[in-house]
């Protein structure tokens, strides 16, 4: 598992390599041409069986490769590799920057496509990827990786794998010969000047074996690219919060109007219920009394012939009846029998009609509880 300091060294590395892509072309051609900074650096190669001795000199855009000296890669003469390294170290102003490039045969490349969210945790992503894309294991390999192209739908990345053997050979025989690495890539077919001198965005030499950076003095060029990283590097830490309070703002009025839409809601949904309790009521009043259509076929059943209503009211289950009748004062034993009506009694004295010699009568019953 890698550790937090080399997350934090590939995403520095990955940001930097963006920036410095960026801003050279933006610089004045005297800055990184002739008047940029300077390099002279050692590449070892291995080629035809044989280590050929580079020496890579120039700027960012004028390189010159000589060759020093080449050996056989295997069984050389003690004399020749003592020779080879003497001309090595005679020419090489910065031992930290040998670098050796091993053969396309002794390396596993593949090209792999990820989710955007792999970038994160890039270096542990391939690692448990590294048997469905590589016959080996991660544990027997050492890897490094370049993103190729970076959308926001997924990454493109070429994964460059060496066989632990095969590189802790070579380390190990340069070792013996008084040469310590500081890293290592590969040789690709086809490659100009520029590119087998430039610093490789890949180093398959693990952590513990690269290195510590040498210090280097603050020319007024560094000082001034420094100011201008830490600029660049300020506004890069300032957009995220300004768009994130943009982002905050967005959403707080998203959650005003969310709220008044809620109280809204709530609101419609308390006359609802207030409606459905109402109809609740309504018919559980309904289905608590019979038809009226019921009432009054019970009362055509139940009164005499020789009774006639003149009026009927009813109001909340209690009926009111005023008609005339032979014998009003029957009238009650009638509608207490029935099994709809009971509650029957005169609401005012019983009276007699001179013109017809019947009865008149005013009469209260309760409709539903014979």
């Amino acid at each position: 598992m890698a550790m937090p300091g080399t997350r934090i060294r590939e995403s520095s590395a990955f940001v930097f390599s963006w920036w410095w892509g960026e801003m050279k072309d933006l610089l004045p051609g005297w800055l990184i041409g002739n008047g940029g900074v300077r390099h002279d650096r050692i590449v070892l190669q291995v080629e035809d069986g044989e280590l050929v001795c580079l020496r890579c000199h120039g700027n960012h855009n004028n390189h010159n490769i000589n060759e020093l000296d080449r050996i056989a890669a295997n069984d050389a003469d003690p004399a020749d590799q003592q020779a080879f390294v003497a001309t090595l170290y005679s020419h090489m102003h910065d031992k930290a920057g040998t670098k050796l490039r091993l053969t396309e045969n002794c390396i596993v490349r593949r090209r792999i496509s990820l989710p955007a969210a792999a970038l994160q945790n890039l270096r542990q992503v391939l690692a448990f990827e590294m048997d469905r894309h590589t016959p080996f294991q991660a544990a027997d390999v050492y890897y490094d990786y370049r993103v190729l192209d970076k959308t926001d739908a997924g990454l493109t990345v070429e994964l460059i794998a060496v066989p632990r053997d095969t590189l802790d050979g070579w380390v190990d025989k340069l070792a013996g010969m008084g040469i310590k690495l500081g890293s290592v890539d590969v040789l690709s077919a086809g490659e100009n000047t520029h590119q087998i001198c430039r610093d490789a965005d890949i180093n398959l030499l693990p952590d513990e074996q690269r290195p510590p950076p040498t210090d280097r003095a603050l020319t007024p060029l560094n000082l001034g690219l420094a100011v201008v990283a830490g600029v660049l590097l300020v506004v890069v830490l300032a957009m995220p919060l300004f768009r994130m309070h943009d982002a905050v703002a967005g959403l707080q009025a998203q959650t005003d109007a969310a709220r008044v839409r809620a109280e809204e809601v709530a609101e419609l949904r308390d006359q609802l219920n207030n409606r459905i309790e109402e109809i609740r009521k309504l018919l559980n009043n309904k289905n608590g009394s019979p038809p009226v259509i019921e009432l009054f076929a019970e009362l055509a059943r139940i009164l005499p012939d020789d009774t006639w209503l003149r009026s009927t009211e009813l109001k909340g289950g209690k009926f009111l009846i005023q008609g005339e009748s032979a014998a009003a004062s029957s009238l009650l034993g009638l509608i207490e029998a029935s099994p709809i009506f009971g509650g029957a009694s005169f609401v005012s004295p019983v009276t007699q009609n001179p013109a017809t010699g019947r009865e008149r009568f005013q009469i209260s019953l309760q409709a539903g509880q014979g």
